[in-house]
């Protein structure tokens, strides 16, 4: 796996990014549809921290006990993760994480290494 990855800081930039522009421009759109001010510029940016942190905790909560319940005796999710895999950051999607799949340890075997009903 490859060292040149997003860090955890600049994730959650760009999930706060997307939520304030998705909370903004909902803003903007109800607010011209009304004629006023009913969504403030102010409460959007409220609510797009709360988004954030909402989806930064929960999520990684979820996703971090969800992986250890699941896939917490696989030894090829231990290698992943002692490899540097980070199951939470790693499984946010495009436009957040912009990282490859190769990047992240997602890349897929080759046919010739992939597990047989022998295995």
């Amino acid at each position: 796996m490859s060292s040149n990855r997003s860090s955890a800081t600049a994730l959650i930039v760009r999930l706060f990014l997307f939520v304030l522009v998705l909370s903004v421009g909902s803003s903007l759109f109800w607010n011209g549809l009304s004629g006023r001010e009913m969504f403030p510029l102010l409460v959007a940016i409220i609510v797009a921290v709360v988004v954030t942190a909402f989806l930064l905790v929960i999520g990684f909560v979820v996703v971090t006990i969800g992986g250890n319940a699941l896939l917490g005796n696989d030894p090829n999710y231990q290698k992943w993760k002692a490899q540097g895999g980070r199951p939470y950051w790693d499984s946010l999607p495009p436009p957040i994480n912009t990282d490859s799949p190769e990047t992240r340890g997602f890349a897929e075997r080759p046919r010739s290494e992939a597990p047989t009903d022998d295995d």
